[in-house]
Protein backbone atom coordinates (compact mmCIF):
# COMPACT_ATOMS: atom_id res chain seq x y z
CA UNK A 1 0.00 0.00 0.00
CA UNK A 2 1.15 3.43 -1.12
CA UNK A 3 1.57 5.56 2.25
CA UNK A 4 0.73 9.55 2.45
CA UNK A 5 2.97 12.24 2.28
CA UNK A 6 5.49 12.85 -0.44
CA UNK A 7 6.05 9.62 -1.22
CA UNK A 8 2.33 9.39 -1.96
CA UNK A 9 2.80 12.09 -4.42
CA UNK A 10 5.50 10.50 -6.20
CA UNK A 11 3.77 7.42 -6.34
CA UNK A 12 6.66 5.08 -4.26
CA UNK A 13 5.72 2.98 -1.68
CA UNK A 14 8.28 3.65 1.11
CA UNK A 15 7.57 -0.18 2.90
CA UNK A 16 7.23 -2.23 -0.39
CA UNK A 17 9.71 -0.33 -2.28
CA UNK A 18 8.11 -0.55 -5.46
CA UNK A 19 6.78 2.00 -7.94
CA UNK A 20 2.90 2.94 -8.30
CA UNK A 21 1.50 4.89 -10.86
CA UNK A 22 -0.83 7.52 -9.53
CA UNK A 23 -2.74 9.95 -11.15
CA UNK A 24 -1.48 13.84 -11.69
CA UNK A 25 -2.11 15.91 -8.65
CA UNK A 26 -2.90 19.47 -9.01
CA UNK A 27 0.10 20.05 -6.77
CA UNK A 28 2.06 18.66 -9.50
CA UNK A 29 0.69 20.82 -12.10
CA UNK A 30 0.99 23.11 -10.53
CA UNK A 31 5.08 23.06 -9.95
CA UNK A 32 5.70 22.71 -13.45
CA UNK A 33 9.23 23.89 -13.88
CA UNK A 34 10.02 27.27 -15.19
CA UNK A 35 13.71 28.58 -14.83
CA UNK A 36 13.12 27.80 -11.12
CA UNK A 37 9.46 29.88 -10.67
CA UNK A 38 6.14 27.81 -11.00
CA UNK A 39 3.55 28.08 -12.76
CA UNK A 40 0.63 28.05 -10.66
CA UNK A 41 -3.20 27.69 -11.55
CA UNK A 42 -5.87 27.88 -9.39
CA UNK A 43 -5.85 24.91 -6.49
CA UNK A 44 -9.33 23.29 -6.16
CA UNK A 45 -9.87 20.88 -3.42
CA UNK A 46 -6.92 19.81 -1.21
CA UNK A 47 -3.83 17.81 -1.98
CA UNK A 48 -1.90 15.44 0.14
CA UNK A 49 1.17 17.64 1.96
CA UNK A 50 4.40 16.35 2.71
CA UNK A 51 5.35 16.48 6.59
CA UNK A 52 8.19 18.14 8.42
CA UNK A 53 10.23 14.77 8.47
CA UNK A 54 9.76 14.43 4.90
CA UNK A 55 10.79 17.82 4.23
CA UNK A 56 13.98 17.33 6.07
CA UNK A 57 14.76 13.98 4.47
CA UNK A 58 14.20 15.51 1.16
CA UNK A 59 16.46 18.26 2.07
CA UNK A 60 18.92 15.96 3.42
CA UNK A 61 19.07 14.08 0.09
CA UNK A 62 19.13 17.23 -2.01
CA UNK A 63 22.45 18.26 -0.02
CA UNK A 64 23.60 14.54 -0.76
CA UNK A 65 22.69 14.50 -4.48
CA UNK A 66 23.77 18.27 -4.84
CA UNK A 67 27.66 17.32 -3.21
CA UNK A 68 27.97 14.28 -5.70
CA UNK A 69 27.37 16.54 -8.60
CA UNK A 70 29.68 18.92 -7.69
CA UNK A 71 32.77 16.33 -6.90
CA UNK A 72 31.67 14.79 -10.43
CA UNK A 73 32.34 18.19 -11.70
CA UNK A 74 35.29 18.47 -9.85
CA UNK A 75 37.00 15.85 -12.30
CA UNK A 76 36.39 18.15 -15.75
CA UNK A 77 39.35 20.37 -17.21
CA UNK A 78 38.69 24.44 -17.17
CA UNK A 79 37.39 24.49 -20.55
CA UNK A 80 35.06 21.73 -19.70
CA UNK A 81 33.45 23.15 -17.00
CA UNK A 82 32.47 26.18 -19.14
CA UNK A 83 31.81 24.52 -22.71
CA UNK A 84 29.78 25.90 -24.64
CA UNK A 85 27.29 22.32 -24.65
CA UNK A 86 24.04 24.13 -26.05
CA UNK A 87 21.34 23.06 -23.08
CA UNK A 88 19.33 25.25 -21.96
CA UNK A 89 21.42 26.26 -19.40
CA UNK A 90 25.30 26.40 -21.88
CA UNK A 91 27.45 24.63 -19.49
CA UNK A 92 28.09 22.89 -16.94
CA UNK A 93 29.19 25.75 -14.61
CA UNK A 94 25.87 27.72 -15.87
CA UNK A 95 23.72 24.77 -14.93
CA UNK A 96 25.06 24.53 -11.51
CA UNK A 97 24.61 28.34 -10.99
CA UNK A 98 21.07 28.13 -11.90
CA UNK A 99 20.63 25.39 -9.30
CA UNK A 100 22.00 27.30 -6.74
CA UNK A 101 20.42 30.33 -7.52
CA UNK A 102 17.70 29.24 -7.53
CA UNK A 103 17.95 27.37 -4.18
CA UNK A 104 18.77 30.91 -2.36
CA UNK A 105 16.25 32.93 -4.13
CA UNK A 106 13.37 30.54 -3.01
CA UNK A 107 14.82 30.83 -0.03
CA UNK A 108 14.87 34.36 0.63
CA UNK A 109 10.92 34.28 -0.43
CA UNK A 110 10.68 31.65 2.04
CA UNK A 111 11.70 33.87 5.09
CA UNK A 112 10.08 36.92 4.39
CA UNK A 113 7.47 36.68 6.92
CA UNK A 114 4.60 37.88 4.87
CA UNK A 115 5.21 38.54 1.42
CA UNK A 116 2.80 39.46 -1.59
CA UNK A 117 2.26 38.69 -4.77
CA UNK A 118 4.40 41.66 -5.93
CA UNK A 119 7.07 41.06 -3.82
CA UNK A 120 7.45 37.58 -4.82
CA UNK A 121 7.27 38.35 -8.71
CA UNK A 122 9.68 41.22 -8.22
CA UNK A 123 11.75 39.52 -6.17
CA UNK A 124 12.20 36.85 -8.78
CA UNK A 125 12.64 39.36 -12.31
CA UNK A 126 15.29 41.15 -10.62
CA UNK A 127 16.92 37.27 -9.11
CA UNK A 128 17.07 36.35 -13.02
CA UNK A 129 18.36 39.62 -14.24
CA UNK A 130 21.21 39.48 -12.11
CA UNK A 131 21.83 35.43 -13.11
CA UNK A 132 25.44 36.24 -14.13
CA UNK A 133 27.34 32.59 -14.54
CA UNK A 134 30.59 34.55 -15.57
CA UNK A 135 30.95 35.42 -11.51
CA UNK A 136 32.01 32.58 -11.10
CA UNK A 137 34.89 31.53 -13.03
CA UNK A 138 35.97 28.19 -12.11
CA UNK A 139 34.38 24.89 -9.80
CA UNK A 140 35.73 26.73 -6.39
CA UNK A 141 33.74 29.87 -6.57
CA UNK A 142 30.65 27.96 -7.31
CA UNK A 143 30.95 25.50 -4.07
CA UNK A 144 31.74 29.03 -2.09
CA UNK A 145 28.18 30.41 -3.17
CA UNK A 146 26.61 26.69 -2.65
CA UNK A 147 28.20 25.87 1.09
CA UNK A 148 26.64 29.79 1.55
CA UNK A 149 23.42 29.00 0.70
CA UNK A 150 23.57 25.28 2.38
CA UNK A 151 24.74 26.76 5.76
CA UNK A 152 21.13 28.77 5.52
CA UNK A 153 18.85 26.53 3.97
CA UNK A 154 19.49 23.69 6.70
CA UNK A 155 19.00 26.22 9.82
CA UNK A 156 15.68 26.91 7.60
CA UNK A 157 14.81 23.78 6.92
CA UNK A 158 15.67 22.43 10.43
CA UNK A 159 12.98 24.90 11.74
CA UNK A 160 10.20 23.65 9.71
CA UNK A 161 7.17 22.86 11.44
CA UNK A 162 4.19 20.73 10.09
CA UNK A 163 2.21 24.44 11.04
CA UNK A 164 4.73 26.39 9.19
CA UNK A 165 4.50 23.74 6.27
CA UNK A 166 1.11 25.20 6.12
CA UNK A 167 1.54 28.40 5.27
CA UNK A 168 0.44 29.83 2.13
CA UNK A 169 3.02 31.80 -0.16
CA UNK A 170 1.26 34.22 -2.72
CA UNK A 171 3.00 33.24 -5.95
CA UNK A 172 1.31 35.42 -9.03
CA UNK A 173 -2.25 35.18 -8.84
CA UNK A 174 -2.65 32.13 -6.57
CA UNK A 175 -1.29 31.14 -3.12
CA UNK A 176 0.35 27.66 -2.79
CA UNK A 177 1.66 26.07 0.66
CA UNK A 178 5.30 26.21 1.53
CA UNK A 179 5.37 22.28 1.85
CA UNK A 180 4.38 22.37 -1.92
CA UNK A 181 6.75 25.08 -2.88
CA UNK A 182 9.80 23.49 -1.43
CA UNK A 183 8.83 19.82 -2.76
CA UNK A 184 8.94 22.00 -6.10
CA UNK A 185 12.84 23.13 -5.38
CA UNK A 186 13.90 19.82 -4.52
CA UNK A 187 12.46 18.32 -7.92
CA UNK A 188 13.70 21.28 -10.00
CA UNK A 189 17.22 20.84 -8.52
CA UNK A 190 16.46 17.47 -9.15
CA UNK A 191 15.62 18.01 -13.13
CA UNK A 192 18.54 20.20 -13.43
CA UNK A 193 21.25 17.85 -11.82
CA UNK A 194 20.23 15.21 -14.84
CA UNK A 195 21.33 17.88 -17.11
CA UNK A 196 24.56 18.19 -15.77
CA UNK A 197 25.07 14.52 -15.55
CA UNK A 198 23.98 14.48 -19.79
CA UNK A 199 26.72 16.93 -19.63
CA UNK A 200 29.64 15.92 -18.29
CA UNK A 201 32.04 13.87 -19.93
CA UNK A 202 33.18 11.90 -17.13
CA UNK A 203 29.56 11.02 -16.32
CA UNK A 204 29.51 9.23 -19.74
CA UNK A 205 32.13 7.03 -19.06
CA UNK A 206 31.18 5.97 -15.74
CA UNK A 207 27.75 5.73 -17.31
CA UNK A 208 28.69 2.87 -19.49
CA UNK A 209 29.40 0.88 -16.51
CA UNK A 210 25.69 1.43 -15.00
CA UNK A 211 26.96 3.41 -11.78
CA UNK A 212 24.55 4.10 -9.36
CA UNK A 213 24.91 6.62 -6.17
CA UNK A 214 22.54 5.30 -3.48
CA UNK A 215 21.49 7.40 -0.96
CA UNK A 216 19.98 5.94 2.48
CA UNK A 217 18.13 8.69 4.86
CA UNK A 218 19.06 6.11 8.11
CA UNK A 219 17.95 5.90 11.29
CA UNK A 220 15.84 7.43 12.98
CA UNK A 221 14.28 9.13 10.46
CA UNK A 222 13.65 7.04 7.27
CA UNK A 223 15.54 4.06 7.87
CA UNK A 224 13.41 2.17 5.31
CA UNK A 225 13.31 4.97 2.77
CA UNK A 226 16.51 4.38 0.28
CA UNK A 227 16.39 6.86 -2.63
CA UNK A 228 18.53 5.81 -5.76
CA UNK A 229 20.29 8.49 -8.06
CA UNK A 230 21.59 7.06 -11.22
CA UNK A 231 23.86 8.29 -13.69
CA UNK A 232 23.56 5.47 -16.35
CA UNK A 233 22.64 6.92 -19.83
Amino acid sequence: MVRSGYWHNFGIARDSGTITKLSETTACRALANTRGGARLPKRKGSAITMTKDDIQLLYEFDRWANNRVLQAASTLSAEEFTRDLGGSFRSVRDTLVHIVRCEEGWLTCWKEPSPSSTFVMDFWKRHHALFSPNAFPDLAAVQLKWAEVEREQVEFVNRVTNESLGRMIPVRTTQISLAHLMQHLANHSTYHRGQVALMMPACRRTARHGLRHVFDGGPPRGSRCTVVYSTKI
